[in-house]
């Protein structure tokens, strides 16, 4: 028997399936998911198969030879799934196979990450042992009621079109871990991996318990259209124009089927609200994935978490009560081995991926004391100082927008800090600035009063706005710097701002664009102490800074509606300052 028909022998059957689009990876492709090997070829694969005889190891060419074990693994998943067939002039006896549809489950080749800049690579997270646990039996609002509402592997027979949707989801999860003979050396222990936690589908409907609910199955699309930002904002719940906006998503959309199948994740964040996240996971059919959370704020429901194998959390405790873990992260690892980072401004909460206006999208702070240029303030400086184009000279008509959902105590004359070292670090460009050149102005974008009480939320819209009175107080001079929350151009002027951001802009252009956890405060960005000059920070946090040279090889962002790879403000630009009559929201209007 020739080596053609020993494969024949092993891969006859309707299941067979001819791939007909070539990676364009090539030799340097390292996708384990089936679906990827499904709707592409990869000609030296199939190359190495025709040399194989069916008995032993593969015959790797020698130059390929450092990626023995990836290849194999490859090759493996070729023959287990049946995604080969050799080529025509070896079977002109056959006629060919029907051509297979990608799947839809696993995202075919993995989406590239949103935004998160570089770095080394980062390994998957391995998924634990243990059975899914039970859904949580308390919090979580709506959506937590969908996680009492009864076991996650049973189906509902309340109607047969939800009946036909989970017969469809489970079969698309089932194709992606056939159990079958292994036809290939070490095949078993390849592809039947014993860690693998399957897809489970939800038995009750996302729109019963959920504000807003896009189409499963677009989001990969979706953040492809958003290239090259990438940056999105949450849908609002009370504003029915901002759900089908292409830079609106919610938290479930990030869990959507076409970016790939959750292996693990690890969630990163301030406040938790475990309720509702696992509601998010057990809609996406991740109810019994790996899931991980590092914390900074600890609260009554995190503690339910313990009583679930597949769940780890963990507080951050701080040095300081000063200091907070505010960093908001997540890491989400896909079966083909490809990690998404997804970096945020929104607590995982529902009343932040409700009715706030919040930022998805590195520039970090880390508690301690900092005398590179690695961290805060420093960073951010150095990086302005290589890629900002405006020009020194012209730098007064770049007025420097700082957005933010909370102030800092600044202490009695703002050129001790936020005019000084804060203004000047956020105004540097790459050109020599004039001698005794004036600092740009600083706009301090944050709610009024009367902003908070037109919310779609009313006076509890201020509850993401934790700037107090005590502070207020001793800063009144700061009343010269404030401008109010407007949000027509995007629909979210009565959606409270979570958000944080800096924008240098002018005449509908921007010169860079920083989304990030950071509110405007020492303790977020830091502040040089007279001892020794060293930055000292006191929190986490996480940004991503879009840079116009490096996203998009010009010089300036265009802002303007229509344009070719418009960036998307969600405030209106320039701002309207505080009229006389207006005071700056504080939260001491809730106690």
């Amino acid at each position: 028997m020739n080596r053609s028909n020993k494969r024949m022998s092993r891969m006859d059957g309707p299941e067979l399936k001819r791939v007909r689009k070539e990676c364009s990876y090539g030799v340097a492709c390292y996708r384990l998911n089936p679906a990827h090997l499904r709707e592409y070829s990869h000609p030296h694969l199939e190359a190495i198969l025709d040399e194989w005889d069916g008995n032993g190891s593969f015959p790797i060419p020698e130059q390929m030879s450092l990626q023995r074990s990836l290849l194999t693994d490859q090759l493996n998943i070729l023959l287990e799934k049946k995604l080969y067939e050799p080529g025509a002039a070896d079977n002109a006896e056959r006629a060919p196979a029907a051509a297979g549809e990608p799947l839809r489950a696993g995202g075919g080749a993995a989406g590239e990450p949103l935004r998160a800049g570089g770095g080394a690579a980062v390994e998957p997270l391995r998924a634990g042992g243990g059975a899914a646990g039970e859904p949580l039996r308390a919090g979580g609002g709506a959506a937590g009621e969908a996680l009492r509402a009864g076991d996650s592997t049973q189906r509902s027979d309340s109607n047969d079109s939800e009946k036909n949707t989970l017969k469809s989801d489970k079969a698309i999860a089932g194709t992606s871990r056939e159990k079958s003979e292994s036809p290939a050396p070490g095949l078993g222990a390849r592809i039947r991996d014993p860690e693998y936690r399957p897809v489970v589908p939800p038995t009750r409907r996302a729109e019963a318990y959920l504000p807003v609910v896009r189409p499963r199955g677009l989001m990969r699309a979706k953040h492809e259209a958003a290239a090259p930002h990438h940056v999105f904002y949450t849908a609002i719940s009370a504003a029915p124009r901002t759900h089908a906006q292409p830079y609106s998503v919610t938290f479930l959309e990030l869990l959507d089927e076409s970016l790939g199948e959750l292996r693990s994740s690890l969630q990163l964040n301030f406040m938790v609200e475990p309720g509702w996240l696992l509601a998010q996971y057990y809609f996406a059919g991740y109810s019994a994935k790996k899931l991980t959370i590092l914390y900074g704020e600890e609260c009554d429901d995190m503690r339910q978490l313990a009583g679930k194998p597949h769940v780890d959390a963990v507080r951050v405790r701080m040095a300081t009560p000063f200091g907070k873990h505010h960093t908001k992260l997540m890491l989400l690892c896909y079966e083909d081995g490809s990690l998404r980072v997804v970096v945020s401004t929104a607590n995982l909460y529902h009343d932040d991926w409700d009715n706030r206006t919040q930022g998805v999208f590195l520039v970090a702070s880390v508690p301690g004391s900092h005398r590179d240029l690695e961290w805060g303030l420093a960073r951010v400086g150095a990086l302005l100082r290589q890629h900002c184009a405006v020009p020194p000279a012209a730098g007064r008509a770049w007025p420097l927008v700082a957005q933010a959902s909370s102030l800092g105590s600044y202490g009695p004359d703002p050129k001790l800090w936020l005019c000084g070292e804060f203004l000047q670090q956020f105004s540097a460009s790459a050109g020599t600035p004039p001698p005794l050149a004036p600092p740009p102005p600083l706009q301090l974008l944050y709610p009024s009063l009367q902003n908070v009480q037109r919310s779609h939320d009313g006076l509890l819209g201020g509850g993401c706005l934790p700037y107090a009175r005590a502070a207020h107080d001793k800063q009144r001079w700061l009343l010269d710097y404030l401008y109010q929350w407007r949000a027509e151009a995007t629909g979210r002027s009565r959606a409270m701002p979570h958000i944080k951001s800096y924008v240098r802009a002018r005449d509908s252009r921007a010169a860079f664009y920083l989304l990030t956890s950071a509110n405007v405060s020492k303790a977020a960005w830091g502040a040089r102490t007279k001892r020794d000059n060293a930055l000292r920070l006191l929190s986490y946090e996480a940004g991503v800074l879009l840079l116009p040279r490096v996203t998009i090889n010009e010089d300036f962002f265009s802002l303007e509606e229509g344009a070719a790879q418009r960036l998307v403000i969600p405030y209106d630009l320039p701002p309207t300052k505080y009229s006389p009559d207006m005071t700056p929201w504080l939260s001491d209007a809730l106690c």
